[in-house]
């Protein structure tokens, strides 16, 4: 039991890491782009120990692999991949929005369901691409 409630704390604590590094990307963003994807790839990095541009040229089962060692939930990788999005379209780079892709994937595998949400998230990723010129 104590096991159970230390991981739930765990799971708590990078939620909450994680909401405000995206809520600080979120503001920076507006003001400077460029300072907004350092920052914020800078606070990933000593925080949650995950390096965004290491990260993209990972397979699919390292990738699980390393959220799983890091008690990623579903909603965590669902949020990551949101902010790769948002990188993806600043930075005008593939690899974050097929990186996003795959964390979406990983997040329906791990969750065992299907989010609406999710897929909608997809098609934006699907559209944004085929919007861009690469």
């Amino acid at each position: 039991m104590e096991y159970r409630d230390l991981l739930k704390d765990e799971i708590g604590q990078i939620g909450k890491v994680l909401a405000k590094i995206i809520s600080e990307f979120t503001q920076l963003k507006a003001k400077s782009p460029t300072l907004a994807i350092e920052t914020t790839s800078m606070e990933l990095k000593k925080h949650l120990n995950i390096d965004l541009d290491a990260i993209t040229k990972l397979t699919y089962d390292k990738i699980k692999e390393s959220f799983h060692k890091k008690n990623l939930s579903p909603i965590h990788i669902e949020n990551l991949s949101d902010l790769l999005i948002e990188i993806a379209i600043l930075k005008k780079q593939k690899v974050y929005f097929t990186t996003a892709l795959t964390f979406l994937d990983l997040a329906d595998e791990i969750s065992s369901t299907i989010s609406f949400e999710r897929l909608g998230k997809k098609q934006r990723i699907e559209k944004e691409m085929n919007n861009m010129m690469f």
